[in-house]
């Protein structure tokens, strides 16, 4: 490992991302007890703070998703040697031929997935088992990026670190 301005720029960015990752699914977490603490009236006490979570599961998800984007620019670079400058025609075979592409690209799927659901405003089961589904998305993809995916992307290592990632989440970011 070297300690360049390639590794501080992955480090921080990752760093944006796990954070987001956090407040997004706190967020919703805070959203789904409000409004089933009756918050969705308009008359309710609790209707501010209800729509508030929903703002901040929002933005959260767009920061999530751009921060997995600009980490994907300085991994390519890091790959390929080319510095930031040649990053952007690495990324393709860093997508299409690594494993840390096909982890990145679960991870980031699973982010606009919860940007999507974030924006349409979903309600009941379905917005409930959508954000459910993103989380679990995000943390399987942030998990086969880490340690955990060298025993296998479908290993049980994995499994581990993504129920360990969206506990995390779940309990910083409520």
């Amino acid at each position: 490992m070297k300690l360049d301005s390639l590794w501080f720029g992955q480090a921080a960015l990752a760093a944006l991302g796990d954070v987001a990752f956090a407040v997004a699914v706190g967020s919703a977490l805070i959203g789904a007890w409000l409004a089933n603490d009756g918050a969705k009236s308009v008359i309710a006490p609790s209707h501010p703070a209800w729509r508030q979570s929903l703002r901040s599961l929002a933005v959260a998800a767009a920061v999530l998703v751009l921060a997995d984007v600009g980490w994907l620019v300085y991994q390519a670079a890091a790959m390929s040697g080319a510095g930031l400058r040649g990053a952007f025609g690495a990324i393709p075979l860093v997508l299409e031929q690594t494993h840390v592409g096909h982890a990145w690209a679960v991870a980031c799927g699973g982010a606009l997935l919860l940007f999507a659901v974030a924006l349409a405003r979903p309600s009941g089961p379905l917005a409930g088992a959508l954000l459910a589904l993103a989380t679990l998305v995000v943390a399987a993809g942030k998990a086969s990026l880490g340690h955990a995916a060298d025993s296998g992307a479908f290993s049980a290592a994995v499994g581990v670190q993504t129920v360990h990632v969206a506990a995390t989440a779940t309990w910083a970011g409520s």
